[in-house]
C-alpha cells in the first residue's frame, strides 16, 4: 500500500475499507478502527461481519458478494457495533477499481461509511409529516 493512499484514507472523515482480488478485506483506515474499537488483525478477511447486527449479515453479504462478482457499484445500509457496544446504522457505498494495471475487472472495492442516524431518523420524520398531510387532504 502507498505511503500516500495510507495518509489520505488514515485521515479522511470516513470510514473507509478495501478489499483484495479475493473479495477478502486486506485495509481499515484510522476512523472505521477507531468506530469499531478493533484493531486491524480483528477486521481483516471477513472478520469485520462480527461487528455488523446479526439481522443485517445475509444482506451485507448477498449485497457485497453481488457487486464483487459484476464487478459493479454497490449502496447499502446496515448497522455497525461501535466501540462502546452499541449499533449505528452505517451508509455503505463501494464500487470497483483496477489494481496492478489489470483491465476490465475488479481486483478491490473500496467502501466509504457515514454514520446516518440523523439522517435516518430526519427520513423518517419526513416520511410522517408526508403522510400526515396527504391524511388531511384526503378529508
Amino acid at each position: 500500500m502507498s505511503d500516500l493512499f495510507q495518509e489520505l484514507a488514515d485521515n479522511a472523515p470516513v470510514m473507509i475499507w478495501r478489499s483484495a482480488t479475493d473479495a477478502q478485506c486486506d485495509y481499515f483506515n484510522k476512523p472505521w478502527l477507531a468506530f469499531t474499537g478493533r484493531i486491524m488483525e480483528l477486521e481483516l478477511g471477513m472478520g469485520w461481519l462480527e461487528g455488523v447486527h446479526p439481522e443485517d449479515i445475509d444482506r451485507c453479504l448477498d449485497t457485497y458478494s453481488t457487486a464483487f462478482e459484476k464487478r459493479i457499484p454497490f449502496v447499502m445500509e446496515y448497522r455497525l457495533r461501535r466501540h462502546d457496544g452499541a449499533f449505528r446504522w452505517i451508509l455503505d457505498n463501494g464500487r470497483p477499481f483496477e489494481r496492478d494495471g489489470a483491465r476490465a475487472c475488479m481486483t478491490s472495492c473500496a467502501k466509504r461509511c457515514l454514520p446516518i442516524p440523523r439522517i435516518r431518523s430526519r427520513s423518517k420524520a419526513t416520511r410522517s409529516s408526508s403522510m400526515l398531510a396527504q391524511s388531511f387532504r384526503l378529508v
